[in-house]
């Protein structure tokens, strides 16, 4: 017995009989619909793949370890910014350079002596934990700093790209 291939979509079928309308198609009829599907199919997929990569790669550039810290750190810090303010009482010296890089140090005393004045407890614990590791991170981004001596010639380039990034890159105060 011969196998009979039918359409993907399914032969259109006579009403109240059951039976497909009109001559079955051809078997070359039907295996060049079958290869027009399958090239379709792999069309669709593959631009389904290369934009799932494309998003994949463009997630992952954006969203490094320290960018999802410092997200949650600042919804920590908007959860629990009444319970961290109490009666409004505490000073803590707040650096008035709006130049932020300039200022790391003072922040972190800052934050030192918030956590110092807040109580201890679940609700702020985590926030705190984070600014932590964002310090330590910080730290370990400024021991890149230390350098080996160089001649003057790489001193000097070096000098060049510093005052280029201050000039472009840095807000400066009038």
């Amino acid at each position: 017995m011969k196998a009979r291939l039918l359409p993907l979509w399914g032969p259109r079928l006579r009403e109240g009989t059951g039976r497909p309308e009109g001559p079955p198609p051809s078997p070359s009829a039907q295996i060049v619909a079958i290869a027009e599907h399958f090239r379709a199919t792999r069309m669709l997929l593959l631009l389904t793949f290369l934009a799932l990569g494309a998003a994949d790669v463009g997630a992952i550039a954006l969203e490094s370890p320290l960018k999802r810290l410092v997200a949650e750190t600042l919804t920590l810090l908007s959860t629990h910014r009444t319970l961290l303010i109490g009666e409004g009482n505490l000073m803590i010296p707040t650096p008035g350079h709006t130049n932020y890089q300039l200022c790391i140090k003072e922040v972190f005393q800052g934050v030192d002596t918030l956590r110092n004045q807040t109580a201890e407890g679940d609700a702020v614990e985590k926030l705190f934990q984070n600014l932590s590791s964002i310090k330590d991170y910080i730290d370990g981004e400024k021991k890149k700093c230390e350098g080996e001596r160089l001649r003057v010639k790489k001193f000097l380039d070096y000098l060049q790209v510093f005052l280029g990034v201050i000039n472009t890159e840095w807000t400066m105060e009038s």
